[in-house]
């Protein structure tokens, strides 16, 4: 009966802590800050607020760009994920970290790579310009 038990109780751990994760995403989407949503950046798992303009200094980030928007984000480090919706203008800067940008069909891209890694991939369709002078570039 103790590995029952055991069981038992692991999956009423593991609902207490879905049901915890759910009433966060709930606050912070009730404070307008949850997910990548339009206008949203996720830095090293806190959802801030941003502008169309976004950076990125270290942890982890997210940025995405939705149709009808003109977006700017800059990586100087750490590890940044740049997608840009179709009908959406983007320019992406990477200066250091580990830098990918999506391009999905429909939309116009700017990769700017003067330090870190970075890689893009452009959908057919899409619009895409690049500079690279950073350790490696492809895409």
């Amino acid at each position: 009966h103790a590995g029952a038990a055991a069981g038992v109780a692991t999956e009423h751990a593991a609902a207490r802590a879905t049901d915890a994760t759910r009433q966060a995403e709930e606050a912070l989407a009730k404070a307008g800050l949850g997910g990548l949503g339009t206008g949203t950046a996720t830095t090293t798992g806190r959802a801030v607020s941003a502008d169309k303009a976004t950076s990125c200094t270290r942890g982890s980030c997210s940025f995405r760009c939705e149709r009808g928007q003109t977006c700017s984000a800059t990586c100087s480090g750490g590890s940044c994920t740049h997608v840009c919706a179709a009908g959406a203008t983007c320019d992406f800067t990477c200066s250091g970290g580990d830098c990918t940008q999506t391009c999905e069909a429909g939309s116009e891209c700017s990769l700017t790579c003067s330090g870190g890694d970075c890689e893009r991939k452009c959908e057919g369709g899409a619009s895409c310009t690049k500079s690279c002078t950073g350790r490696s570039c492809t895409g």
